[in-house]
């Protein structure tokens, strides 16, 4: 039983954080560089504000935090 439980919250996770980058863009939203999934996810940054989803490169959101 514990390992259907486990089994049904996984799924639910991992259908949520699919959903989560549907709409998410493929390129840096201010500079258009592309984003690379497998190299770049630890240094860019998502962000959401209403339903508005933004992809920022490192250089650009360094602008933005100035």
């Amino acid at each position: 039983k514990k390992k259907l439980k486990n089994l049904k919250q996984s799924k639910k996770n991992l259908k949520k954080a699919l959903s989560a980058t549907m709409g998410m863009p493929t390129n840096c939203t201010q500079c258009n560089a592309e984003f690379d999934p497998i190299d770049d996810a630890d240094t860019w940054r998502v962000t959401v504000q209403d339903s508005l989803v933004t992809l920022s490169c490192p250089v650009c959101w360094e602008k933005m935090s100035d």
